[in-house]
């Protein structure tokens, strides 16, 4: 996807257009399933963007839960 990024050229910063990478990954901690998402511009390196938890709703309090490692229940 490419998108406008700041990059520092000749001390100011410059909008410019990149292409730029997001990676995924899922795991299950502690019975909770996080997703971790990593950003990768090109012509640099791969740094942590974000950390989301997987949640849902419960039907009967209609307050949020979070969801247990067992995907196939979920």
């Amino acid at each position: 996807m490419k998108r406008f990024e700041e990059q520092k050229t000749n001390n100011r910063w410059e909008r410019i257009i990149k292409n730029v990478t997001y990676y995924e990954f899922i795991a299950v901690l502690d019975s909770v399933r996080v997703k971790v998402v990593v950003k990768e511009v090109t012509g640099g390196e791969k740094h942590f963007w974000s950390i989301i938890p997987f949640w849902g709703i419960d039907k009967n309090t209609s307050r949020r839960i979070l969801h247990s490692g067992n995907l196939e229940h979920d």
